[in-house]
């Protein structure tokens, strides 16, 4: 596996294997697809994701565990999802104080 340059304006995720197609069921995809945009993940994130969450939980010993742990990459991008929310929680409360004060 080589690593990919990444897109402009788009951090590097490392050393990746092949790209994986992948068929969901019907009723299924729409809450895959919700559940990926409310965290802010291009959906492949968000599979690759739920993975390691899932792999992670059903490891038998700390090291494995590890071994599986969310990818940097991901890590971060659910960082910046979660300050953006703060942020814009603490705007919304800032402006709805205003509201009451007038």
């Amino acid at each position: 596996m080589e690593e990919r340059k990444a897109g402009p304006g788009r951090p590097r995720k490392g050393n990746r294997a092949p790209t994986v197609a992948a068929k969901f069921p019907l009723d299924h995809w729409p809450v895959y697809e919700a559940c990926a945009k409310e965290l802010g993940l291009p959906l492949g994130d968000f599979v690759a994701l739920c993975m390691a969450e899932l792999f992670a939980s059903r490891a038998q010993s700390g090291a494995e565990r590890d071994h599986f742990a969310i990818p940097d990459y991901i890590a971060v991008q659910l960082a910046a999802r979660h300050e953006q929310s703060a942020q814009a929680d603490l705007l919304a409360h800032v402006a709805e104080e205003a509201t009451r004060a007038a």
